[in-house]
């Protein structure tokens, strides 16, 4: 939602509905209360009071709202957070103590509709608020089961205990892998998917942030996905061997309309193989580049890009730069290092994964290339871009 107000003519309206609980019950009963007390009790001074108060919501609303108009976006509802408790006592500013029953009879009947709102019509006891673990080990242990125990089990919890609690209640599984997020989680992924002889592979998260790098990863060796299962934010999946179902477009060392780059640094090994080199006078690797309409019109809105090079230190600062930009000068640009997945412990090859991005105007040109800011050496012997 940070830039969807400003792009909207309703947004006024979206916060409100995002106030009240997105229950127009609520809404509706807030104002009919809020319109109650000014009849009843309006006075000069309760008008000039209400005023300040609706003044001091609306200056940061304005000031927020026409700056993401015109500059850049950042109204959200986190932005209105200080300010929203003058929108309630905007609303409820003409009430005073004159008339008690009434007030009383007033806070009873927006309790109720409040009660009402967040129990029955959110379905605050039927819905799941943090990611869940019982259900996760549920179909880990099922899922195992059905493939006879020939599962890689990975998982990514900050707290294996939780996960292992529910696990030992159905069975005595255990999982090879329970941290793919942390400061060697991906490396280490890469290593047990490159060397597993298993025929499945079972994945499941729970209230921890996730990369697509991971599942990308998993789909290098186990790319059929098999079945799913999703909670709120926590999830399971299992995957299987076989043919992947992606549009290859290889770097095969010649210029294209497609692959740029330095011949000059192009190798030939001892086998008679073709590598590249990045150094200090070649910081760029093979660019990749393409435009972005023409994925669109077949249907693409994925890509994973796949590399094989030499072995780097996990101080490196070497990345992979994705970037996207049009005739209007609009564009998106992101960066992912490679020391996340490539280390001297690791197999060689690495995978990115991005989403083609939504750009206002023309969706004009994506470019994708490695790229060695300190000039750090490294030798390129494959590199592919994979379209989903």
């Amino acid at each position: 939602m940070v830039s969807a107000w400003a792009s909207r003519n309703d947004c006024c309206e979206a916060y409100i509905y995002y106030v009240s609980t997105n229950r127009l019950p609520f809404s509706l009963g807030t104002v009919l209360i809020g319109s109650t007390g000014f009849f009843v009790f309006k006075t000069e001074d309760i008008v000039r009071e209400s005023r300040a108060a609706a003044i001091t919501f609306l200056t940061p609303f304005l000031v927020g709202f026409f700056y993401s108009r015109n500059v850049n976006p950042v109204l959200q509802n986190s932005t209105l957070l200080f300010s929203f408790p003058f929108l309630l006592v905007f609303v409820f500013s003409y009430w005073d103590d004159g008339k008690t029953k009434l007030s009383k009879a007033a806070v009873n009947v927006l309790l109720g509709i409040t009660l009402v709102s967040t129990v029955v019509g959110k379905q605050f006891y039927q819905t799941n608020h943090f990611g869940v673990f019982k259900e996760l080990a549920e179909f880990i242990v099922e899922w195992n089961d059905e493939v006879k125990n020939d599962a890689l089990l990975i998982g990514d919890f900050n707290f294996p205990f939780y996960i292992d609690y529910y696990i030992e209640k159905q069975g005595s599984t255990k999982l090879d892998l329970y941290r793919t997020t942390d400061e060697n989680g991906l490396a280490e992924l890469k290593t047990m998917v490159d060397t597993s002889t298993n025929e499945f592979l079972i994945y499941a998260w729970s209230t921890v942030n996730q990369v697509p790098e991971i599942e990308a990863v998993i789909k290098e060796r186990f790319p059929v996905e098999v079945k799913r299962k999703s909670y709120f934010n926590s999830e399971v999946m299992m995957f299987r061997r076989g043919n992947p179902n992606w549009t290859i477009i290889p770097f095969r060392f010649e210029k294209n309309s497609t692959w740029n780059f330095d011949p000059a640094k192009i190798r030939i090994d001892t086998a008679g193989d073709n590598k590249y080199l990045m150094d200090i006078e070649s910081p760029y690797g093979p660019t990749f580049s393409v435009d972005v309409d023409s994925l669109r019109d077949a249907g693409f809105s994925e890509l994973t890009v796949f590399l094989n090079c030499s072995s780097i230190a996990d101080s490196s600062e070497i990345q992979l730069v994705y970037e996207q930009e049009n005739t209007d000068e609009k564009y998106s640009w992101e960066s992912d290092p490679f020391g996340i997945q490539f280390n001297a412990n690791s197999p060689s090859w690495g995978v990115f994964h991005y989403e083609l991005k939504s750009v206002e105007g023309e969706a004009g040109t994506l470019k994708i290339f490695p790229w060695s800011p300190k000039g750090e050496r490294l030798t390129i012997t494959e590199m592919e871009v994979r379209l989903l």
